[in-house]
């Protein structure tokens, strides 16, 4: 075997090794990651992987935000946190250097990634039911199969493995399968997916069970009816299966139940308080984001931050600042101090505003709507419709470029998409053939 030949085979394996990571450890992931940019540094593929990455007006945009995040270290206070915070980003630049230019990734290689992150992420819930049920069977409490509980010692929450769960359920039930899943093993397909909607509902994911029943099952519907006009078996199992899950959540009393009913809380105006020192505030999950994101809002106009932000390293500060300001100290509120302290803005575009100012945010509204202006150039256009639709909806209420849990996850996927689309346009070049002008 050649030295090429057997190089790329350790950069698929490299590329796999990362797939089954994203789930878990974030060290483990992180070893995965150096391990396929050894696998690339040993190709020596520089000039093609450059001729690759500046063809792609994508990657130059998530280069930016690295670099403007990278550059607010010089006006941020807090070095070491502009730093660290800079440096977590770095997947911005590395996945689309050494898995969106420098990797071959073929379209059956493109199923075996995305086949094994589903079965990844279904493996994860198999295993965070059975320690819920262990530790049940000690106390008899049922909380432990739902919400944070659930996946309590898992490296990332609830909300971030529904994320995770309902991008596997749109591949199982949108992506167009040319190479897996065929026969016998679709019955391993419809098993992972029958399993993965019981684990988001368990997951208590407001927003993604709301994404999954509106969003998900009509586009498989849609799907069903544009690929056989007698589909009506599937659809009717799929249309109890979504009317099971609304009835379940609204008529039982059950912890998800009561997760939406807290959504129309009328204490709205505990968030807005212009003093906290002489009352409790019962913040839930809904008035304790209000609750920041105006404290983000005030700090922008109060610092002048419209134009270069806090810097990177500062958010948590004039954050905890604010929250001082207010009565929301160790001395007054020491429950909802402890609760708010270094907590980041639930807001991905509220964080790129306070930290980077319009700028920052500008160019993250930019890479996370330009997707959509090039799925029909994809392969798989409804499963990556999904995640980008899910994906800006996730970063409403979540700083998910802000964590390991969110940031490497999405800058891998979304660098699978760009790659999918340039694959798509060569292959269409290379027939001579515009497949995106209807004659």
């Amino acid at each position: 075997m050649r030295w090429s030949d057997s190089l790329d085979k350790a950069q698929q394996i490299a590329i796999l090794l990362v797939t089954a990571s994203l789930t878990l450890r974030y060290d483990l992931n992180t070893i995965c990651i150096w391990l396929l940019l050894v696998t690339w540094l040993l190709s020596f593929q520089f000039k093609s992987t450059w001729n690759q990455y500046k063809n792609q007006p994508a990657y130059w945009v998530w280069a930016a935000f690295l670099l403007l995040n990278a550059l607010s270290y010089f006006w941020s206070k807090d070095k070491d946190q502009s730093l660290f915070d800079t440096v977590s980003k770095l997947v911005l630049i590395l996945f689309p250097i050494i898995l969106g230019a420098g990797a071959n990734i073929t379209e059956k290689r493109r199923e075996r990634i995305l086949a094994l992150f589903s079965l990844t992420i279904t493996t994860t819930g198999i295993v965070a039911v059975a320690s819920a049920y262990l530790r049940w069977q000690k106390d008899g409490l049922i909380k432990h199969f739902f919400y944070h509980d659930l996946v309590a010692g898992q490296a990332a929450n609830a909300v971030y493995t529904g994320w995770y769960v309902i991008t596997a359920l749109a591949l199982l039930l949108l992506a167009n399968w040319s190479f897996l899943f065929k026969g016998y093993w679709q019955i391993l397909k419809w098993s992972c997916t029958t399993f993965l909607m019981v684990f988001l509902l368990l997951l208590s994911s407001r927003l993604l069970i709301v994404a999954f029943v509106f969003i998900v099952l009509p586009l498989f519907l849609f799907k069903l009816f544009k690929n056989s006009g007698k589909a009506w078996l599937k659809a009717l199992l799929v249309l109890v299966a979504a009317s099971s899950i609304v009835a379940t959540i609204s008529l039982t009393g059950n912890p998800i139940e009561r997760r939406y009913r807290a959504v129309m809380s009328r204490n709205i105006q505990i968030a807005f308080l212009p003093d906290y020192r002489d009352t409790i505030p019962h913040f839930n999950n809904l008035t304790l984001r209000l609750f920041v994101w105006r404290c983000g809002f005030e700090n922008v106009k109060e610092h002048q931050l419209w134009l270069s932000g806090s810097g990177n390293g500062d958010t948590h500060t004039i954050q905890n600042e604010k929250f001082a300001r207010l009565g929301l100290t160790e001395e007054h509120q020491e429950k909802s101090y402890n609760l708010i302290q270094g907590m980041n803005l639930h807001n991905m575009y509220l964080e790129a505003f306070v930290s980077l100012g319009i700028p920052g945010l500008l160019l993250l509204l930019i890479f996370v709507l330009l997707p959509f202006f090039y799925l029909s150039r994809s392969s798989q256009p409804l499963f990556f419709a999904v995640f980008h639709l899910t994906s800006l909806l996730f970063m409403v209420q979540e700083s998910a470029l802000q964590t390991q849990s969110g940031i490497i996850f999405w800058a891998f996927i979304s660098t699978l998409y760009w790659q999918d689309v340039k694959r798509q346009k060569a292959s269409a070049t290379k027939l001579n053939f515009k497949p995106f002008v209807k004659s």
